[in-house]
C-alpha cells in the first residue's frame, strides 16, 4: 500500500491523494524494502522539501472527489476551475438568486402590507362612527406615502441573507478562476475596495469580466495546482 511522503499515512489504492494532509501522490511510487543505508539528514531534508511542494496541489477532479462537486465549487477557494465552469456556475447562481429574491420579496411584501392593513382596520373600527371617515383617510394617506416605502425596505431587508450567501458563492468561484490564471485570489479585494468609486468601479468591473470570462487559464501546472482541463 502506498504511503504519503509528507505525513506517512497509508493511502488506499483507489485514491491518489492523502486524506490527512491533502498531498497529491501523482507520480509517487510505492516504497519497497531496501538494503541501502539510511538517507543522510541533507537527503531527508530534500525529500521533505519535495513532498511539501505537492501540498495543496490537488487537481480540480481530486478536490471534487474529496469534498463533493457543489461543496468544492461554492464553499472552497482552493485549486483552479476552467472558464466554462466559472461561466456555468455563475449563470446558475444568478438565476437561482434572482428567483429567490423575487419570491422572498413578494411574500415578505405581502405579509408586511397585510399587517399595515390590519392595523388600519383595527384603528378605524375602534373609533366612533362620526369620526370614522376622517380616521380612515388619515390612515389611508399615511400608508400610501410612508408605510408603503417602509414596507418595501423591510421586504428588501429579508432578501439580504440571499445576497450575502450568493455573494460568498460567487467569491469562491472568482478566486478559483483567478488561480487558473495564476493570479492570487486576494486581488479580488481591489474590486471590492473600489466598488463605490464612480467610473473606476465600472472600468475595473469590465476588466475583471474580460479577464475571468475571455482569457484562458495557464497551461500545465501553475502555483495553484494542475491544469483543470487536463484532469477533467
Amino acid at each position: 500500500m502506498t504511503k504519503c511522503q509528507k505525513c506517512g499515512v497509508e493511502i488506499t489504492p483507489d485514491k491518489n491523494y492523502c486524506d490527512k494532509c491533502w498531498a497529491s501522490i501523482i507520480g509517487i511510487s510505492v516504497p519497497t524494502q531496501s538494503t541501502e543505508k539510511p538517507d543522510s539528514p541533507a537527503e531527508k531534508k530534500s525529500t521533505v522539501t519535495e513532498s511539501t511542494q505537492t501540498y495543496h496541489q490537488l487537481s480540480n477532479k481530486q478536490y471534487q472527489e474529496k469534498f463533493g462537486r457543489l461543496t468544492y465549487m461554492l464553499l472552497l477557494s482552493k485549486g483552479r476551475i476552467t472558464r466554462q465552469q466559472y461561466i456555468a456556475y455563475s449563470l446558475g447562481l444568478f438565476l437561482i438568486s434572482l428567483f429567490l429574491v423575487i419570491l422572498i420579496y413578494s411574500i415578505a411584501g405581502e405579509v408586511i402590507h397585510d399587517s399595515y392593513v390590519s392595523q388600519d382596520t383595527y384603528s378605524t373600527y375602534s373609533t366612533s362612527y362620526s369620526a370614522y371617515s376622517s380616521t380612515y383617510h388619515t390612515h389611508n394617506n399615511s400608508y400610501n406615502i410612508f408605510d408603503s416605502i417602509s414596507s418595501q425596505f423591510k421586504a428588501m431587508f429579508y432578501t439580504l441573507p440571499v445576497f450575502i450567501l450568493f455573494a460568498y458563492f460567487q467569491l469562491m468561484l472568482t478566486v478559483k478562476r483567478l488561480h487558473d490564471l495564476n493570479i492570487p485570489g486576494g486581488y479580488i479585494i481591489i474590486l471590492y475596495a473600489l466598488a463605490f468609486v464612480p467610473i473606476i468601479n465600472i472600468l475595473l468591473a469590465l476588466f475583471y469580466l474580460v479577464l475571468l470570462v475571455f482569457i484562458p487559464g495557464t497551461e500545465k501546472e501553475n502555483n495553484f495546482g494542475p491544469d483543470p482541463l487536463e484532469n477533467s
